[in-house]
């Protein structure tokens, strides 16, 4: 058994053994390397020529662009959209007309709408813009129910007086003419719920007379106390119409009822895009314009029944109709001021005809609103072009039979 020195001798023999060897060994190893990595190097490098800039490597390389390229290409959009402009403008208008049109249709079908589901009367009514011939606004109204006193069985008495006996009234609506004036004596009715142009009428029949006073707050509404005048109008100036009730002496006392203006309602009110309007000069009632509202110097009312018809179309005075009634949609700008009608000129409306180049050709840009005065419905058509000389007539009766744009 060897001791343990000579272990321990052993054992630091081939300890030096192991360094010599690794010693040796390292240095040929290193050498293998450097020889195997000159050897490799000529393989790995790219070629001279990849080494050089090129154009289409700089073209690759390069980001975003130039300010003399961005110049001409917003040259370029400009000259486009500067071509595109006068193209697209006509389409963008008559979108526009068109979109108003609908607007409006949809307006005055709304009230027929809510006539049948209230069962009362509703409209609409247009309101000049500054007392001009054309409408750029619309709203509801309302008609409150005939009025016959606080009580039942309200009466009054009629009596015939002269015009110098009337106390503070209003001046008639613009084309009608007074025939006769009356005193109502009222009693204890509720004037303040009397307007002045209200109407009333007695035991149910006769003539209808417009309430015209007194007003002397000018407030429109009846002044307080148990007198009240109203008028018998007429169309023609000095017209005699026959009436019941005496002169210079009270009648019997007499039931009435009071028959109410329409009334502006909460809701609101539509306003037509600028520089569209209602051409109230050639909108009216029937194919030949039979009632024009333009020339009436009022705001026009249509209203529709609860069955959904047309009631009434109150400008100077109500009147139910059996034609058509038609609203032409123009331009502000084709309209001439309401100065030049007045002054005597020449007039013309280009909303209708297109006259700087001939007077028989229709404005074909521009919209009719229909409403048929049996049914109540409402449609809204081009204008089109007419075959004859008939213009007006013809351009409505192509608005009636023509379909509706709907939502187009």
């Amino acid at each position: 058994m060897l001791r343990i020195e000579d272990r321990l001798e052993a054992a630091g023999r081939t300890r030096e053994n192991a360094r010599s060897c690794i010693r040796a060994i390292v240095p040929s190893l290193a050498t293998s390397h450097q020889s195997l990595a000159n050897s490799l190097t000529p393989l790995l490098r790219p070629p001279a020529y990849c080494l050089q800039p090129t154009a289409s490597r700089l073209r690759r390389d390069r980001r975003g662009v130039t300010l003399l390229e961005l110049l001409i290409v917003i040259m370029i959009l400009l000259m486009v959209t500067a071509a595109a402009i006068p193209i697209m403008a006509p389409a963008l208008e008559n979108r526009r007309m068109r979109e108003a049109a609908r607007l409006a249709s949809s307006f005055v079908s709304g009230a027929r709408a809510k006539a049948i589901q209230s069962r009362r009367e509703v409209g609409v009514v247009l309101h000049r813009f500054e007392g001009r011939p054309y409408a750029v606004s619309m709203s509801y109204v309302e008609v409150p129910p005939p009025y016959g006193g606080d009580v039942t069985g309200a009466t009054c008495t009629v009596m015939e007086v002269n015009a110098a006996d009337v106390v503070d009234p209003v001046s008639p609506p613009t084309g009608l003419y007074v025939t006769k004036w009356f005193e109502l004596d009222v009693g204890t009715m509720n004037t303040n719920l009397v307007r002045m142009h209200d109407e009333i009428q007695f035991n149910y029949q006769g003539p209808k007379l417009r309430i015209l006073g007194p007003d002397a707050n000018t407030d429109n509404v009846v002044d307080a106390g148990s007198t009240i005048y109203a008028a018998l109008l007429s169309p023609t100036p000095g017209a005699v119409i026959p009436t019941p009730w005496p002169s210079m002496a009270p009648s019997s006392p007499v039931s009435y009822q009071i028959f109410r203006q329409p009334v502006r309602t909460s809701d609101q009110p539509l306003q037509l895009p600028d520089g569209i309007v209602i051409d109230l000069l050639q909108s009216g009632i029937g194919l030949n314009n039979a009632v024009a509202f333009g020339a009436l110097g009022v705001d026009p009312i249509i209203t529709f029944t609860p069955n959904g018809s047309v009631g009434h179309v109150i400008t100077t005075q109500a009147q139910r109709v059996t034609s058509p009634i038609f609203l032409l949609m123009g331009r502000r700008e084709l309209m001439d001021d309401v100065a030049t009608i007045n002054g005597g000129g020449t007039f013309e409306d280009k909303n209708f005809t297109d006259s700087d180049t001939n007077p028989n050709n229709l404005y074909l840009q521009n919209f009719w609103i229909t409403i048929g005065s049996q049914t109540g419905l409402v449609t809204t058509s081009e204008m089109a072009t007419n075959p004859s000389p008939g213009i007006f007539a013809d351009a409505r009766a192509i608005a009636v039979t023509s379909q509706s744009i709907g939502g187009r």
